[in-house]
């Protein structure tokens, strides 16, 4: 696989704009060709709740370091 950009996916279940099968696939099909790439499912909210998606973006900061100081 030629990708070598880690991804972090946020993703909710309730998301009225983007199906969470299909983020929960393409993160699958990034994983099985060896791509750096997580999944975060967050409940309750809907695609346009940002104020939702605060505080897994703040638990993403860890990820962001621990990945990305492997770069």
């Amino acid at each position: 696989m030629d990708w070598s950009i880690p991804i972090y996916v946020i993703h909710s279940r309730q998301d009225e704009v983007f199906r969470i099968e299909d983020a929960v696939k393409a993160v699958e099909l990034l994983s099985k060709r060896k791509a750096s790439v997580e999944l975060k499912i967050v409940e309750g909210v809907t695609h346009y709740g940002t104020y939702g998606f605060i505080e897994p973006l703040k638990e993403a900061i860890s990820w962001i370091r621990r990945v990305w100081g492997q770069f």
